[in-house]
């Protein structure tokens, strides 16, 4: 059988040269190996594109969308719950710079001979309003 369309196309030229002249055993071959090969290509079968077939191939296609849609979804939601983490560990240490300024704040009271409590009822009045929101 011939390797591609350019080959044929060669014999098929051939054939049209022994045609113009005698009749020999050459000729015979190449009319054989034609008759071969539009043999083969008359067997060849070819599938049918089906409903079915086009159900099946939208089938998948939508599977792997289903896929990476969802790997879309999980990738999202982890920045989210990194970027809640993040904004959690801003707001506390934020609470802690306050909280240590307070706390600065009644030593120097204390050094300065006047009462921290001022000072001290601030962060008690802070974590008092936060307790009850950690104990539910």
């Amino acid at each position: 059988m011939a390797n591609n369309f350019t080959e044929n196309s060669n014999l098929s030229w051939q054939l049209s040269a022994y045609l113009q002249g005698n009749w020999s055993q050459q000729f015979e071959n190449l009319t054989d190996t034609l008759t071969q090969q539009i043999i083969a290509v008359n067997a060849t079968r070819l599938r049918l594109p089906t409903v079915n077939t086009l159900l099946t191939t939208l089938k998948r296609a939508f599977s792997l969308v289903k896929e990476w849609a969802g790997i879309g979804v999980m990738f999202s939601m982890m920045l989210l719950a990194i970027f809640v983490c993040l904004w959690c560990l801003c707001r506390i240490r934020k609470s802690q710079k306050s909280q240590a300024a307070m706390l600065v704040q009644a030593f120097a009271a204390v050094e300065a001979g006047q009462s921290p409590q001022a000072w001290l009822s601030m962060l008690t009045d802070k974590y008092m309003s936060v307790l009850p929101l950690l104990s539910e």
